[in-house]
């Protein structure tokens, strides 16, 4: 967005302030704030999100028809954890052993830290998306598509496997099931690759002194 508006706009009257992220001393408060949920298996698999958002119900429709039955084909005992606000009907119709529909839950970090493999399927957006840096705050292991990566592709170390077609995708999250060695690395790239973006407190206060600016150039 801000390459496409500077040229329109002079580029030195436009500024851009990322989402944000909770810290992670934040992030151990909001745990030890709710019981901590068992580990949910060495199989498991999260999709987060408002499922009201048209991207993100496509997403989760689009992964269990396409995706995940070639993982269970090759991986019979993995788990698909859908979390997140309105779960649509059609979608909480799918709830079953192998796919367990939860809705809200009263702390998704748990949820995410306590899942083998972040899968951030996306077909439609733009923009840095807030589960991904939701996921990294909580050195998640990542496979995501292009889209789900926007904004994010020059973070070093690469802290995500990108897969853009369903088969591609699967595989990729097989072999996170079948690595523990691979799941810590990408896990360690999240948590390394976090003091290249902005918290929300950073967010805040970019956003703040872009305002006392304005208002003092105009005093």
């Amino acid at each position: 967005d801000y390459d496409v508006i500077s040229t329109y706009i002079d580029g030195n009257k436009v500024s851009l302030i990322q989402n944000g992220y909770d810290n992670a001393q934040e992030i151990e408060l909001l745990s030890a704030e709710n019981l901590q949920i068992e580990n949910l298996g060495k199989k498991s698999i999260i999709i987060t999100g408002n499922f009201q958002y048209k991207p993100n119900h496509d997403a989760v429709l689009f992964f269990i028809s396409d995706i995940f039955p070639r993982i269970k084909k090759y991986e019979s005992n993995a788990i698909l954890y859908i979390v997140g606000n309105n779960p649509s009907e059609e979608i909480s119709a799918l709830n079953s052993e192998s796919i367990k529909v939860l809705g809200r839950v009263p702390n998704l970090i748990d949820y995410i830290r306590n899942t083998a493999v972040f899968a951030c399927p996306l077909r439609i957006g733009g923009g840095i998306k807030v589960k991904m840096l939701e996921a990294l705050a909580c050195n998640a292991a990542i496979v995501t598509t292009s889209i789900g990566a926007q904004g994010l592709n020059n973070l070093l170390p690469k802290p995500f496997v990108i897969a853009n077609n369903p088969n591609e995708f699967a595989d990729q999250i097989i072999s996170l099931l079948n690595s523990h060695d691979r799941i810590l690395e990408l896990k360690e790239n999240a948590k390394n690759s976090l003091s290249q973006l902005n918290t929300w407190k950073d967010s805040i206060y970019k956003l703040k002194e872009l305002y006392v600016g304005l208002i003092d150039s105009r005093a």
